[in-house]
C-alpha cells in the first residue's frame, strides 16, 4: 500500500489562467465555446494521435496539437513534454518533444535511441535492430522533470516495478538534448549495449522531483459532516449528536479525501499476483452511503447495500462491475471543493453526477 499513497499529486487540471486567451495551432479549428473547454478548466490528455483538451464533464474535446503525445508531463505554465514513439515499445526509440500550450507548436528536445541487448540474437530483433522488449513508462512518476526544470528523467520497464525483467533509466538535459542511459535491472541476462551503463546512476545524475506546494488546509470542524470513517475499526460512524456505528467495511483503508472533504476514497479487497489489485469505494460523509467505483462510464450508481450479519450491518464488497485498480494506477482528486472529480486511470468520476472515460494519459 505504501506505493499507492506515496505518489505526489500534481495538478493535471490545465490551470493556466496566466496564459489566458490561448491561441490555436496552424490548421487547428478555433477553440469551442463549450463551457469548460478551455485551458483554465479542461483536462489535458495525450495519446498516440494528439494532445487534446477535454471538458471536465467529458462532453466535448478539442485538439491542442496533432501528432503522438504519449505520457504528457507539465514543465511550466505554458508547455509540457511528451514522447513521440510507439506506445508500449519505447525501446524502439522515441523523440522527447516540447509542446506549447499557446499554439500547439512542437519542438524536438532530444532523440531517445533504440535499445537492444548487446547479446540479443538476430532472430529476436526487429528490422531496425531493436528487440521488441516492450519497455514503457509504467506509472506516472516514472517520467518526471527535475526541480530545476532543466532535466527530465524516465524509467522504462517491460512490466511493473515488482515484476520487471528489464529496467532502463534515461536522463535528458532539456537545453542541450544530451541523453544518458543506465540498465538497472536485467543486466545479468541483457548485456548493456554501447552507450548504456550497467548499474544505477548516482544521485547527482538523477532527478529531484518537483514538489507542488500544497495549500494549508483549513481546520475542519468535527461536526461539519454527519458521518466519518474509522480506519481502525472499519466502521462508518455517525458523528452528530449521539455517536453510533452505521455500516461496516471489512479491511478497507482510507486512501484519499476529496478537496471538499465530503468524499472519502477507501481501498480494499486486495489480491496479490503479478500486480497488487484492489477495489475502491467512495464514502459520502453527508449521509454515510458507500458507492462503488465502477470500471465503466456510467450514471451515478446506487449505494452498496449492507447485510445484517452477526448483529452488524456489513457492506457487500466487492460487487459486480467494480474497477480493478493496481498499485501503479493513477488515482487522484482534481479541482476545488465545488468542481472536484476523482481520476482513476482513464476514468473521471464526478461525485453525485456521472463518470466518463478517455483514451490516453492525463497530464501530470
Amino acid at each position: 500500500m505504501d506505493h499507492i499513497a506515496a505518489r505526489t499529486v500534481f495538478c493535471a487540471f490545465a490551470c493556466l489562467a496566466a496564459i489566458g486567451g490561448a491561441g490555436r495551432a496552424a490548421g487547428q479549428a478555433a477553440p469551442s465555446p463549450h463551457p469548460g473547454l478551455d485551458l483554465e478548466h479542461g483536462l489535458i490528455v495525450g495519446h498516440a494521435k494528439a494532445l487534446v483538451l477535454w471538458a471536465p464533464d467529458g462532453s466535448a474535446q478539442r485538439v491542442l496539437s496533432a501528432g503522438p503525445a504519449l505520457h504528457p508531463v507539465r514543465t511550466d505554465s505554458g508547455s509540457l513534454l511528451v514522447l513521440n514513439g510507439k506506445d508500449g515499445n519505447l525501446n524502439l526509440g522515441a523523440q522527447l518533444v516540447r509542446i506549447s500550450l499557446q499554439d500547439g507548436t512542437r519542438t524536438r528536445v532530444a532523440k531517445l535511441p533504440a535499445f537492444a541487448c548487446a547479446n540479443a540474437s538476430s532472430a529476436s530483433e526487429d528490422d531496425d535492430g531493436s528487440s521488441a522488449l516492450g519497455l514503457d513508462v509504467q506509472a506516472a512518476d516514472d517520467f518526471e522533470v527535475d526541480a530545476s526544470g532543466k532535466v527530465a528523467c524516465l524509467t522504462l520497464m517491460d512490466r511493473n516495478a515488482n515484476m520487471a525483467d528489464l529496467q532502463l533509466k534515461v536522463r535528458v538535459e532539456l537545453d542541450s538534448g544530451r541523453v544518458q542511459r543506465w540498465l538497472t535491472v536485467g543486466e545479468d541476462d541483457c548485456k548493456a549495449p554501447k552507450g548504456v551503463i550497467a548499474g544505477e546512476p548516482d544521485r547527482a545524475h538523477w532527478c529531484n522531483p518537483r514538489m507542488e506546494p500544497e495549500p494549508e488546509p483549513e481546520p475542519e470542524p468535527a461536526t461539519r459532516f454527519a458521518f466519518d470513517y474509522d480506519v481502525d475499526t472499519g466502521w462508518v460512524r455517525r458523528v452528530f449528536a449521539k455517536p453510533e456505528n452505521h455500516v461496516h467495511l471489512n479491511e478497507y483503508l482510507l486512501e484519499q479525501t476529496s478537496p471538499s472533504g465530503r468524499w472519502l476514497v477507501l481501498g480494499g479487497d486486495h489480491t496479490d499476483g503479478d500486480y497488487i489489485h484492489r477495489s475502491l469505494v467512495l464514502c459520502d460523509r453527508e449521509d454515510g452511503a458507500i458507492y462503488p467505483v465502477l470500471a465503466k462510464a456510467s450514471a451515478w450508481p446506487v449505494p452498496l447495500k449492507a447485510a445484517k450479519r452477526g448483529g452488524m450491518a456489513r457492506i457487500r464488497v466487492p460487487s459486480k462491475g467494480m474497477a480493478d485498480v493496481v498499485g501503479e494506477s493513477d488515482v487522484r482528486w482534481l479541482g476545488g471543493p465545488t468542481t472536484e472529480m476523482l481520476i482513476v486511470d482513464q476514468l473521471v468520476i464526478r461525485p453525485n453526477a456521472r463518470s466518463w472515460t478517455f483514451k490516453g494519459q492525463l497530464a501530470h
